[in-house]
Parts: C-alpha cells; structure tokens; sequence
C-alpha cells in the first residue's frame, strides 16, 4: 500500500498520471513515494480546498483561475460557483470572476483536433481494446476461480496474443515510441533543451529515412497518445506541433493541418471566452469529429447550433469546427444551411490563409464536377446538391 488517500492519488491521476501510475504500483519503493508526496502536496493542498463538485466538473484538472480563488481564500465564490450561482454584476464587485473555462479535457481534445488530426487510430489499439473487454466480461469467474478449461486457455490466448500485437506495434513504431518518450522527459523536465533537440533532429532523420511518416502521424492519433499529450506543457505541444509539421513533408491534405498551427492557441483562447454555456455539446462535437472521420461515416451536423438554439455555438467557434472537420475531411453542415464556396459568409469571415486554401480546394472540386462556383447563379442546382466539396466524405482508413 502507498498510504495516499483517495483524493490524493485523484489529484496525481488528474495531473501527473506517470506518478499515479508509479504510486499505485505494488513494487513501489519507500524513497518514490516520498518524491511523489514532496512534489505535489503543496499543490494538492490549495486543490483539495476546491469543492469536490467543481473538481468532477472538470474531471479533476481545476482551472488555475479557481485555484487562484481557493489560494486566496474565496470559499464563498467557491461555493457560489459550486451551487451554480451567477457571480456579481461589474459595479457590485470590482474583482468579477470570470466564467469557468471549458473543461481541460475538451479544449485539450479540441487543440489536437485542429493540430494533431492527420493518419487514424491504428489497429494495434483497437485489438487491444477488445481483448481487454473479453477479459473483463470474465473477470467475475477468474475472481472466484470458476473460469473452465476453454475459457482459461481463451484468457491466456488473449493475454499472449496482446503481447505479439505490442511487440508488432513497437517494431512499426520504434522511433515514433522514441520521440513521444524523448518528448515526455522534457515536458516532466528531466532533460534539457540543449540535450533534448539534438535527440530530436536524429530521431526524426531516423523516422524521415525508414518512410515512416505515416506511421508517426497515425501514431500520434491513437487513443493513447492523445491522452499522453493532454498532459503536455502548452510550448512543449507546440514544439511537438512545428517538429510533426515542418519538419516533415506532408501531403495535400494535411496543408490544412500545417495551417492550423497557429490557430491551435487561439482555438483554446475562444472556447475559454464562449459563455454559451455549451461545454458538454462541445465535448460531444469534437468526439462526433473523431468518431466520425475514423468510421467515414456522415459528418458532422451542427445545425442544432443556431442563433435560438438553448446551448449556441459562437460564430468563431464555429469557424474553427469549420477548420477541425477541414482536417478529418469530414463533411460539414453550417448552422443556417449556406455552402461551402469561395462566396459563403463562413469562408469570407475565416483567417486569410485557411480562406486561401479553402477556395483553392473548393475550385478544384468544383472544376472537376464541373459546377460553377463563381456565386453567379448559372450552375445546375440539382448537381450542386451533390457537390464534394472541400468537405466531403471520403473513406479515411484508406487515405490514411
């Protein structure tokens, strides 16, 4: 046993899952557990004066504008947000709190969807996945020893079976496993950058040599990597971000994920400032994203998301889900219904560059349907019902 308590071992499973991972350990040494308390208990003290309603909010990872509050000592703020009371108006309190951002996790998940979303889950994760749901629909017998002859073999099957599928991942991606790796020392600071880099440039020559860009791209879109960097320091994803993108040449399509880099802090910054009050729909439409793209099934639709909707959707925010489903080439259905073409309202409001591309790739989609998109009114209405256009549907596992 550790000795931690329930709400420390959440905090370390919120913040610093290596170290939760480490204390939960039954091999765990005396001296690891000690470092683990020394370098989180003065945060867990100002974290644990949060209302425990607030932390599941946002799944344990609190803002740092509500840890300000429990550091200063503003229980009564504290409570009122806990209880879902609106705070004072301007000229009744000078120190206004502002809204609560979105949860970590779905601004975190919204960032990679607009920088990180080329290649798709491979299918090393999805065979792990489902042996470990075999194994636990027999976990209730394996517990009480009542597992017969065939399942026990099924079980061992499974468990042996998992290890040539992770030998046979990491052969693949040997070098993509060491730059994550190499990348998570320098976000826990355990190398410097003067030592860091070089390592870098080498393993991405390693990766650039043995063509496995594609690879490293669908690498990074697994689950499980996608959880390991929701946990980077905001400049160390960016590293990561310009070394994936600039370093490495990428095909037409991922032109857009290229663009994206610069919009990865401002997508942060807007959905931390939308007070629609829409943080569960967010998260469900940037998993609808994901989901989708991976299936290649129909896109996403957020015409739900109008003006008069309870929960709407900012038009910048939209803009940026307009950009997120651009990357996954997943089709995309704006709130009022207006297409997706060089004289659309959508297209005219986006930054000049995704604008540029989005009209570049639009014209080409419509030169080869042969539809006209010059907005004066002569093409065939009943073909344009049917344009591919910049978004459209395609099967994305054979892209990939």
């Amino acid at each position: 046993m550790n000795g931690f308590d329930n709400d420390f071992l959440d905090y370390l499973k919120a913040y610093a899952p290596t170290d939760y991972i480490l204390a939960c350990s039954d091999d765990v040494k005396p001296e690891s557990l000690r470092r683990i308390y020394s370098d989180y208990s003065s945060k867990f003290s100002v974290w644990i004066k949060v209302p425990a309603s607030i932390r599941d909010t946002f799944n344990g990872r609190v803002p740092q504008e509500i840890l300000q509050l429990a550091a200063d000592g503003k229980d009564q703020i504290l409570r009122d947000i806990a209880a879902g009371r609106k705070p004072p108006k301007p000229e009744e309190n000078e120190n206004l709190l502002p809204p609560p951002p979105a949860p970590e996790q779905v601004v975190a998940a919204a960032a990679f969807t607009a920088a990180l979303a080329a290649g798709y889950s491979k299918q090393a994760s999805y065979e792990l996945s489902a042996r470990h749901l075999f194994r636990e629909s027999l976990k209730d017998k394996a517990a009480a020893g009542t597992l017969n002859e065939t399942e026990r073999k099924a079980w061992l099957k499974s468990r042996h079976d998992d290890i040539q599928t992770i030998k046979k991942d990491w052969g693949n991606c040997q070098h993509e496993k060491m730059l994550i790796h190499l990348f998570s020392k320098y976000n826990r600071g355990k190398i410097e950058k003067d030592e860091f880099l070089p390592q870098v440039v080498d393993l991405m020559q390693k990766i650039e040599s043995s063509n496995h860009r594609g690879h490293l791209l669908a690498y990074l879109k697994t689950r499980p990597i996608q959880a390991k960097l929701a946990h980077f320091k905001e400049d160390v994803l960016d590293t990561l971000s310009q070394t994936i993108l600039h370093d490495i040449p990428v095909s037409e399509r991922d032109d857009y994920l290229r663009a994206s880099i610069p919009l990865k802090i401002q997508m942060r910054r807007l959905i931390d400032k939308d007070n629609s009050g829409n943080s569960g729909n967010l998260a469900q439409a940037v998993n609808n994203i994901v989901e989708q793209a991976e299936k290649g099934n129909i896109g996403l639709d957020l015409s739900n998301y109008t003006a008069d909707s309870h929960h709407p959707m900012s038009a910048e925010l939209r803009q940026m889900f307009m950009i997120a489903c651009c990357i996954h080439e997943v089709p995309y259905r704006s709130p009022n219904g207006e297409r997706i073409n060089p004289n659309s309202e959508m297209v005219k409001q986006l930054p000049a560059d995704i604008q540029a591309m989005v009209i570049s790739r639009d014209m080409r989609l419509a030169k080869e349907n042969m539809i006209d998109m010059t907005g004066d009114g002569k093409c065939n209405h009943d073909i344009a019902r049917t344009l591919p256009t910049v978004l459209r549907v395609r099967n994305m596992r054979e892209s990939a």
